[in-house]
Parts: C-alpha cells; sequence; structure tokens
C-alpha cells in the first residue's frame, strides 16, 4: 500500500480547512488539464485510508487560494470530503501562483509538457518582463523552453526590456522573427 503523505514535505503548523472555503478558482491551477484517472485512483486511496499530504494554500486576508493539490481537492470532493487538511501560507494570488507554477515538478504527478508549457505562459502574463532564466527559476523550466514559448506568443510592446533575479532591468535583442515582426507592425 502506497504511502501518499511521503510525496511532500509538510510542515507541522497544517490547518483543518471546509473545502467550500478553499478558492480553486483564481487562476493558478497550472495543469493544461486535471487528470481525471488520477483524480479516481487518489478517491479510491482516500476510501481504502490513505493519508495524502496536505494541500497549500495562500491567505491573503479573505480568501484560501489553492496552490497545490488540485487532484487531492477533486478527488476528496468527489468523495463529499468536507474538510481537507492545508499547510496555510501568508499571500495573495501572485504569491500562489508562484508557488503552483513549480509544484509538481519534483513529486505528485508529472508535469507533462503541455503542463510545463501552460506554466511558463501563465508566468509570462503574469510578469511579461522577467528574464527567461527568471521564469525559468520559478518554473522549473530551462531557459530555452521560456525563449521558445515567449517566440511563439509573440512578443508585447516594451517587452525587450526584461528583469533579472538580481532585480535589474536589462534589454535584449529581438530574435531574427521578432524583428520581422515589429518591422511588418510598422507598416
Amino acid at each position: 500500500k502506497r504511502d501518499w503523505s511521503s510525496d511532500v514535505c509538510s510542515s507541522d503548523l497544517n490547518t483543518l480547512l471546509k473545502i467550500a472555503e478553499i478558492v480553486t478558482t483564481a487562476g493558478t491551477q497550472v495543469r493544461a488539464k486535471l487528470d481525471t484517472d488520477t483524480v479516481d485512483e487518489y478517491a479510491n486511496a482516500m476510501l481504502d485510508g490513505a493519508v495524502f499530504p496536505p494541500v497549500v494554500v495562500f491567505h491573503d486576508g479573505n480568501r484560501y487560494i489553492l496552490a497545490d493539490g488540485f487532484h487531492r481537492i477533486m478527488a476528496a470532493q468527489r468523495n463529499s470530503f468536507k474538510d481537507f487538511e492545508c499547510d496555510v501560507r501568508k499571500g495573495a494570488k501572485p504569491d500562489a501562483l508562484k508557488f503552483a507554477l513549480a509544484a509538481n515538478s519534483a513529486h505528485g504527478l508529472k508535469r507533462s509538457p503541455a503542463d510545463k508549457r501552460r506554466s511558463v505562459e501563465l508566468a509570462l502574463a503574469e510578469w511579461p518582463k522577467l528574464s527567461d532564466r527568471e521564469i525559468a527559476r520559478i518554473c522549473a523550466v530551462s531557459h530555452h523552453t521560456v525563449g521558445d514559448v515567449r517566440g511563439q506568443l509573440g512578443e508585447m510592446p516594451s517587452s525587450n526590456e526584461r528583469i533579472g533575479a538580481d532585480g535589474k532591468t536589462r534589454t535584449v535583442k529581438p530574435k531574427p522573427a521578432q524583428e520581422v515582426r515589429a518591422a511588418a507592425q510598422t507598416t
């Protein structure tokens, strides 16, 4: 029998929250799609008495925003559970999103290439001026992946400035395809 609770380190300061109080619609679900087979597997394991790690939520003073544990919460809801153990952290939606972007890079259901791409897309939408390397660090992907996704999405106005991990703003040279798009937009 698998020990689900060993998948992540949890804090001794966990809180039992009503599932109805946990916000799952704040834009912090970073998977390309939730895996129904995983939800079924978790739901069955929960009914068999398996202990799962707490989900991670960020409390902004009003809401408990889910950052990690969407499959677990869906499984608990499927079983009509009312409460779930939560690792509650202080922060707002951007904090929850930043945490969620790298969640599952080391535990849980392995991220698919589509999941990684969605993480990068969400990060670029939230922090368009961060450097490819900083977005890569946040999302736990390669900076080449970030550059590819950024290029496929097309540049936004004034997006040739990037903020690095050191907080300094730098101007980056556009790639040839970006130069072509920029020239086409001015004509």
